[in-house]
This record gives structure tokens, sequence and C-alpha cells, in this order.
């Protein structure tokens, strides 16, 4: 079982500080993104829990990338509402009851309760791979934005 200071770490810790969405965590990484400069919040479940934090929100600028933090920071909820404020929309995170691979957009308003992304399984190979796709799931997929996220965000570029 993991300790409560390494479940810390790993969930993190996400803040807004002079205009920047900064998190800190060894699950999700690292970062800082300017509020000014996204196109897109979403939330986002996989399968990974109770083991490892599943239930995220995104953060898109461009539809290169996108930047992940949990929900299951401290005082995520608070920075929703403070964050909806920001960009004029109510962020109110939905999928705490998914437990397999789901998105949806809170923001911008155009898009919200639709998929952020599509998952892609990779496809099964041989005769035994596809003898077992039929039993089991892929261990693993591909994550995409949705092709109508996708484009908005080359639109909005």
């Amino acid at each position: 079982m993991r300790s409560e200071a390494i479940e810390r770490a790993m969930t993190g810790r996400v803040w807004i500080e002079d205009g920047f969405i900064k998190n800190r965590s060894t699950l999700f990484g690292d970062w800082e993104v300017r509020i000014a400069d996204l196109r897109l919040i979403g939330e986002a479940t996989n399968e990974n829990g109770p083991f490892l934090d599943d239930w995220m929100l995104i953060f898109a600028c461009d539809a290169r990338a996108w930047f992940e933090a949990s929900v299951f920071a401290p005082g995520i909820f608070e920075l929703c509402e403070e964050l909806g404020g920001v960009v004029g929309g109510k962020l109110v995170p939905q999928l705490a009851g998914s437990a397999t691979f789901n998105s949806r957009v809170m923001w911008p308003a155009a898009l919200q309760g639709k998929p952020v992304f599509r998952y892609e399984d990779p496809p099964a190979k041989g005769v035994i791979g596809r003898a077992l796709r039929r039993l089991f799931k892929p261990a693993s997929n591909v994550q995409r934005f949705s092709d109508e996220v996708l484009r908005f965000l080359h639109d909005a570029a």
C-alpha cells in the first residue's frame, strides 16, 4: 500500500498564480499553462483506478498536445470555480462514476459535453492475437483529440 506522502506527490498540486495554471505532480508532471492561451478545458477518465489517479482535468492550448491534472488534487473544485470565472463558463467535473476511458469538454460552451478524445485500440496481431481480442480488452490504447475538438483547435489557432 502506498504511503500518504507518495500518494500526495503522485496526485500532486494544481493552482492558479499570476495568470498561469501550475501543476506539480510525479504522475502528471510539472507544467505551467498561461490561462490566456487556453482554448479548451475538459475532463477524462481511464482504467487506472483504484491504484492510480484515473480522473483528470484536460487543458489544451492548441491541437498538438494537452496537459493533465488530477481531479483528486487538493483544491481542484475551487480551482474550477476560479478558472470558470476567468474563462466565462461554469466548470463542473461530472465523470466521477466513470471507470473506463471517457472524456467530455467543459469549456468552451460550443463544445460542452462533447468528447475531448477518441480512444483507438491497437490492431490485433496474428491469429492468436485476434482470438485473444475476442476474449480480452487490449492492455493499452491510443488517445487522440476527437475530430470535433481537433477541428475546433485548428480553427482557434
